[in-house]
């Protein structure tokens, strides 16, 4: 798989580009908080599951670029149906 460098405006502290359906452990910028959300390139945002649909934050709103993570190592609860 091809990944996308992650844009200047994002700090990047996992050091690498994103990979269309990996899982990644970000900051978003409002409110400033810790997600773990998995990478869908063709919408250019991060997705996980809430607790009644699926949520998605768009590039333009991470601050932050922590980690890749692990899906498996998760809560269920916001992989469920997504990996």
């Amino acid at each position: 798989m091809a990944s996308m460098p992650v844009p200047d405006t994002i700090k990047n502290t996992y050091g690498q580009g994103l990979t269309d359906g990996k899982w990644y452990q970000l900051i978003g910028r409002y409110p400033r908080t810790v997600n773990h959300a998995k990478w869908v390139q063709s919408e250019r945002t991060f997705v996980y599951e809430g607790a009644n649909e699926t949520k998605s934050i768009p590039i333009e709103e991470v601050d932050e670029i922590l980690a890749e993570v692990d899906p498996l190592a998760l809560d269920p609860g916001i992989t469920r149906g997504l990996i």
